[in-house]
């Protein structure tokens, strides 16, 4: 969308700026509000010795060390990305975000360095940039302890930031 903007001031500055409703984005995840159950997401952990991540009240919940995937549209090396998610954990587990490469090899991955280690209770927004290129797998990683608690995470959104 283009707008044009007039600022009247001592001087008249006239210029024309893009910009980008957060609708016309790409958005990078698929059933991020899980209305649609596991839909998209894989989870990959062994539920006999991990646990498993289930769709609980149209949330992801794991009850142990949970974990979600998904492949989706490789990010550019250098660009600015902004993940937003809801968390709730009834203990001190928290969530964390990997990417990694699908193809080519060799395998590349890349913990989100902005984010704190963990993301606890709360709405997030954290701003990170993409390091390596081809960056296609999110891996969703729901609080590795033995802490016997639950956490659940909702709202899950990558865009450009």
């Amino acid at each position: 969308m283009t707008r044009t903007i007039t600022l009247n001031l001592t001087k008249t500055i006239t210029g024309t700026i893009t910009i980008q409703d957060e609708a016309e984005q790409t958005e990078y995840i698929t059933n991020g509000d899980f209305s649609n159950g596991m839909t998209d997401w894989t989870n990959p952990l062994d539920p006999e010795s991990h646990g498993d991540t289930t769709v609980v009240d149209g949330k992801a919940s794991s009850a142990q060390a949970g974990n979600l995937y998904q492949i989706i549209t490789p990010l550019t090396q250098g660009q600015q990305y902004t993940i937003r998610c809801d968390v709730v954990s009834s203990g001190t587990r928290g969530v964390r975000f990997n990417f990694a490469t699908v193809d080519p090899a060799p395998y590349a991955s890349q913990q989100v360095p902005e984010a704190p280690d963990k993301l606890t209770t709360g709405s997030h927004a954290v701003t990170f940039t993409a390091t390596e290129a081809g960056l296609a797998e999110l891996a969703i990683d729901l609080g590795s302890s033995a802490e016997p608690s639950t956490i659940t995470i909702d709202n899950i959104s990558i865009l450009p930031a």
